[in-house]
């Protein structure tokens, strides 16, 4: 990795709460995408933003794993994790060295601030963390990002750094073995691992009354996700919706699987009649279903035209409208562009066309895919209609219609305002949203639940269509094999259609 430059450089909310003493920043580098998070750590004595210095091993590690199959936000995603370790770190020893048995109670510490916050019973902070809870899935992703992270120094270097000048020896191996086996406990065993450390920790740390963590709760909490979200709410979020944007939307989140990050990434040229789809999947012979593509928000070469082949979205982006690509940009007030676009993310998904860095949209009912291609033509012909174009400003498919809006329209649909518009339409239905799993995202729970429970599909045929990446699913049927998950859909339906037979019989 050569040339590094700092054009263009934004950082992730540095110096929010007392304690924090880590900044990702993001700049240019000579790896795929052209852009890498670097975490910079503040020295001891160090301001904001004073006495700052990349944490280099780290630095390596995420230049390799960008060369691989990993995506920049999952890399960033991994920074991000070491530096609320650093964090801790930081707030319990105070720059002090400790030793691999010390670092395994930091992880254990981690752990319950991570999945109950910093804050004790009373509402106080002790560290100064400001740590709110999360979801066990969230920190699981974090354990596997400090294995990752532990496996890698300990292999190359035989130490562990959490900051520049802190090295854990890990050289006879316990460390990462330990991590390791952590991420493999189940969640119940590794509950009561962490219960056991608290006593280690209180001649450590101030003195707090930790709450317990109720596995009772959150298993409840789940449940609640598939039980709320069911074809009848789906049906009348859909026909009850009147903005065809919004319609669009929930309608591609139900019946298609994509994530409302990934819909915001969209652009107008990734919706195509069903005419197109051979010049994206040779051989894919659907002349039918209308072609919805999600596209790599940086590295994909499809931004429009056939005839290119070699510019990426993030190249086309700078060079046609000065812009950066939606997932890179911070919060309001951290840019012009930020200010008036927002950030909307990208998880990651297995791509079918790995040379446009494209996937299609598998859809699970034809009936609703058609509607949401007449949805789409009416939105963008209105647009025409009103000269409310905004191609001179961006190539996003949603922005804000509202005509009482006029400051903002044409602008790039905002998340909030996503949600803010899901909550309404929960609403009208008497309904009343984030309780017992009625959320946003709970229209692609729906997918996954109507391809399983209602069509009957493997287990295997369901990864290709929610685009999950996986080594499993690719030895049995490819990424590419579209025709073969069509047939599965199909014989889910008419399977679906017999038992009806049967029953009315």
């Amino acid at each position: 990795m050569t040339d590094h430059t700092e054009e263009g450089r934004t950082s992730e909310r540095p110096g929010v709460h007392p304690s924090s003493v880590h900044t990702v920043v993001t700049i240019r580098a000579s790896v795929p995408g052209n852009l890498i998070p670097v975490l910079l750590i503040e020295s001891q004595r160090g301001g904001a933003g004073d006495g700052a210095s990349p944490l280099r091993e780290l630095l390596e590690l995420s230049s390799s794993l960008l060369e691989g199959p990993f995506e920049f936000n999952d890399v960033r995603a991994l920074n991000s994790t070491i530096g609320r370790f650093a964090d801790l770190y930081a707030a319990v020893y105070n720059w002090a060295p400790i030793s691999a048995d010390d670092l395994i109670n930091l992880v254990y510490l981690y752990a319950d601030y991570r999945l109950i916050g910093s804050a004790d019973s009373d509402g106080n902070d002790p560290l100064g963390l400001g740590w709110k809870p999360v979801k066990w899935s969230t920190f699981e992703n974090d354990l596997r990002h400090l294995r990752t992270y532990s496996e890698w120094c300990s292999s190359r270097y035989g130490y562990l750094p959490i900051l520049p000048m802190c090295r854990v020896d890990t050289s006879a191996g316990k460390a990462p073995r330990t991590l390791a086996a952590m991420e493999k406990m189940r969640r119940r065993d590794f509950f009561a691992h962490l219960a056991k450390r608290r006593r280690t920790w209180a001649e450590i740390l101030p003195k707090q009354d930790r709450p317990k963590i109720s596995l009772r709760r959150q298993e409840r909490r789940r449940r609640g996700t598939d039980e709320a979200i069911d074809l009848g709410f789906i049906r009348d979020l859909i026909e009850s919706e009147r903005n065809p944007v919004y319609k669009a939307i929930w309608t591609l989140g139900a019946w298609g699987g994509v994530r409302i990050s990934e819909q915001l990434n969209m652009w107008a040229c990734d919706v195509l009649p069903p005419s197109q789809r051979p010049r994206f999947f040779p051989g894919d012979d659907d002349d039918r279903t209308p072609l919805v593509l999600i596209a790599h928000p940086w590295e994909s070469t499809w931004c429009g035209t056939l005839k290119n082949t070699k510019m990426t979205r993030a190249q086309f982006l700078r060079s046609e409208f000065g812009l950066i690509p939606r997932p890179d940009l911070g919060p309001r007030g951290s840019g012009e562009q930020s200010n008036w676009m927002g950030e909307a993310g990208f998880k990651g998904v297995a791509f079918h066309n790995k040379s446009r860095l494209v996937s299609q949209v598998y859809w699970l009912d034809e009936t609703m895919a058609a509607h949401y291609y007449e949805l789409v033509r009416l939105v963008l012909e209105r647009h025409l209609e009103r000269r409310q174009t905004f191609s001179n400003r961006h190539p996003f498919l949603w922005c804000v219609t509202d005509p009482r809006k006029p400051d903002i329209i044409g602008n790039p649909l905002r998340m909030k305002a996503v949600e803010s518009a899901f909550d309404r339409a929960c609403n009208r239905l008497g309904l009343k949203a984030h309780e017992g799993g009625l959320n946003i995202h709970g229209l692609r729970h729906f997918f996954l639940s109507y391809a399983k429970n209602v069509l009957g599909l493997g287990r295997d045929v369901r990864q290709v269509l929610m685009h999950h990446r996986s080594t499993e699913s690719q030895d049995d049927y490819g990424w590419e094999d579209n025709q073969r998950i069509r047939v599965h859909i199909q014989n889910g339906y008419d399977s679906l259609r017999q038992q009806k037979a049967l029953i009315s019989a």
